[in-house]
């Protein structure tokens, strides 16, 4: 049979027959970029490209849930505080497994929002944290390394924030005032002391060897908005009588043993490190590792003055070389023969991966700052050497890396203290 040949379209004589005529209805193909020209990124002209996260930094606060779903509305709490922990405590492990579906994972997600907006209108109460372990639930939402990565931001910030309301009152522990009874007790035949309760808590005597003495409240240095603020001395006349904290603000002590900033800056000074340790930035006054071999490393203080390990030490700014506790002691030229808890720590840190906060005190390092004591901001412990001591024993030595996306270090070093800072650091006497 003959093929029937379509007269319409034969192009006429003069035309190219390579490409289609378009219709009138059809719009014409849009050109093809060159090779050389890159394709542009499709966005809206209200969405800005995004921006990737730093390392270390706190967590971003999110306005979306994982898969790109819009936060449903949380409802008002109707459960307990015991299904609210319990709740926060599955909501990481579904977040971790993804062994859920969207939309369980989004039912999730409000109940605990609902729960943690609930937390916000509870005053601190002791109970919250003994019997409800309210602050575990909280430490491994905000802090536990394992989750964070993948729970909302919002859950995150919000967990965090709430841990550092509970952990400020002291989860109301300090809130229960002690009253002396009616008829206190009489003390014992011979004993002159005041029944424990009746004892006052500042503004004591100076003849007591025990307590410090509360400093005025409105002293340029000690008082509230001084740099010794937390701290008194056991004689206030005596420029050199021992520190200590002072009982009157004891409940403002905030728990070194945390991961992470714990509310601080990089760049936050102190004049002594008993300062720090009101602050939360470092768990001892003496001690260089504030940790464990559960918990990891919560923080390490770099002495700029120590001559024990200044041979053992090496401060290189973004990098630095740290020595494990008692380095200098051993002679076994083929194992380390001691590791402290506080040692096993720093391994711990090694092997999760979590931040450590890094202190730098005064000396000759060129990190070091002219006075005082510095938080320069979070590291990670990268790996450990084994290295020999002057008696020929093995010691453990840390390798650390600043994590990016904090206050630059130079900066840091430049800048603080200021000299406001040093002039009262030059004036801390007694008061």
């Amino acid at each position: 049979m003959a093929e029937t040949i379509d007269l319409t379209q034969i192009p006429e004589v003069g035309q190219p027959t390579t490409k289609p005529i378009p219709t009138f209805d059809e719009p014409a193909a849009k050109p093809t970029p060159s090779f050389n020209e890159p394709a542009k990124p499709i966005l809206s002209s209200d969405e800005p490209a995004a921006k990737p996260s730093p390392a270390c930094e706190e967590p971003e606060v999110k306005t979306v849930l994982a898969f790109g779903e819009p936060n449903p509305v949380p409802k008002p709490w109707q459960g307990t505080i015991e299904q609210g922990v319990m709740q926060m405590s599955m909501l990481a492990i579904v977040y971790k497994k993804r062994n859920v579906s969207e939309q369980e994972l989004q039912r999730r997600t409000a109940d605990v929002k609902s729960f943690l907006q609930h937390l916000e209108t509870l005053p601190p109460k002791p109970e919250l944290k003994t019997r409800y372990k309210l602050d575990k639930a909280l430490e491994l939402l905000s802090q536990n390394s394992k989750f964070t990565d993948v729970l909302p931001g919002e859950i995150v910030t919000t967990a965090a924030r709430l841990l550092l309301k509970f952990n400020d009152a002291n989860w109301g522990e300090s809130n229960q005032p002690l009253q002396a009874p009616q008829n206190p007790p009489v003390p014992p035949s011979g004993s002159t002391s005041l029944p424990r309760r009746s004892r006052p808590t500042h503004n004591l005597s100076q003849s007591d060897a025990k307590d410090p003495v509360s400093p005025p409240p409105n002293h340029p240095i000690w008082g509230i908005h001084g740099i010794m603020h937390g701290l008194a001395r056991k004689n206030p006349s005596d420029p050199k009588s021992p520190l200590a904290i002072d009982r009157k603000y004891e409940h403002e002590k905030r728990d070194a043993k945390r991961i992470g900033h714990n509310g601080l800056s990089p760049g936050d000074w102190w004049p002594y490190q008993m300062a720090a340790l009101f602050a939360g930035a470092h768990g001892h006054t003496v001690r260089g590792i504030t940790g464990s071999a559960q918990a990891g490393a919560y923080s390490i203080v770099i002495s700029g003055s120590s001559q024990h390990y200044s041979n053992m030490n090496e401060d290189k700014g973004e990098t630095v070389y740290y020595s494990a506790d008692n380095s200098h002691d051993n002679t076994n030229p083929l194992r380390v023969d001691y590791i402290s808890n506080a040692t096993q720590g720093l391994h711990t840190s090694l092997r999760t991966a979590q931040p450590v906060r890094v202190l730098r005190s005064h000396g000759n390092s060129i990190y070091a700052p002219s006075c005082g004591i510095r938080y320069d901001g979070l590291y990670r412990v990268t790996k450990v050497l084994q290295k020999e001591n002057q008696k020929g024993g093995l010691y453990e030595q840390f390798v650390l890396q600043r994590c990016v996306g904090q206050r630059e270090l130079q900066d840091i070093v430049a800048n603080v203290p200021s000299r406001m800072q040093k002039r009262l650091f030059s004036e801390i006497g007694g008061y």
